[in-house]
């Protein structure tokens, strides 16, 4: 198709160095990409997904901090799309952890949020349910107010403090979690 032969263009004119971009895109890229493999079971789009997990993983070599997250979250997927559904668990649990941990409160969000998907596409919809409210309260302390207008978080009537034990996103003013 024509997206995926101007990802792998950019992908390939990109390996030279690794500007801020090239980071989002391949992160982007392959959550996209894994989304499309499930919906479309196309191999060439699970390709490119397993080409973002291994950047990732050879950056996380270098900055654990800003980049294990999303390689636990693009595994998460892999996982999910590869039917290993315990260990899509284990990695989505340590993608919000590493996001939590590190205050990257959006991709906290974005990594419940997929859970959250997870769980209802598994039937666990309690869990999807909470996961949910946890994903908008991350977005609502990073104000993005417009991903609040989904209709997936309108009808979150609970709060998530609890989903995850351990877990918090922080106090009303703005003091870093526990």
């Amino acid at each position: 198709s024509e997206a995926m032969d101007m990802a792998e263009k950019y992908r390939n004119e990109s390996e030279i160095s690794m500007p801020i971009e090239h980071v989002l895109n391949s992160f982007l890229e392959g959550l996209t990409a894994f989304h499309l493999a499930r919906s479309e079971s196309c191999s060439r789009w699970m390709e490119l997904g397993e080409n973002s997990i291994h950047s990732f993983r050879s950056w996380a070599v270098h900055s654990a901090w800003n980049f294990d997250n999303k390689l636990f979250l693009l595994e998460a997927e892999s996982y999910f799309c590869h039917g290993q559904y315990d260990k899509a668990e284990e990695k989505y649990q340590s993608a919000i952890e590493s996001s939590r941990l590190h205050r990257f409160v959006h991709e906290e969000g974005l990594a419940c949020e997929l859970f959250g998907s997870f769980c209802k596409t598994r039937g666990k919809s309690s869990k999807h349910i909470e996961l949910m409210a946890r994903a908008r309260d991350c977005y609502k302390k990073w104000e993005a107010y417009g991903l609040l207008e989904k209709d997936c978080f309108k009808n979150c009537d609970t709060s998530c403090d609890s989903i995850i034990p351990g877990l918090s996103i922080g106090n009303e003013k703005g003091d870093s979690p526990p």
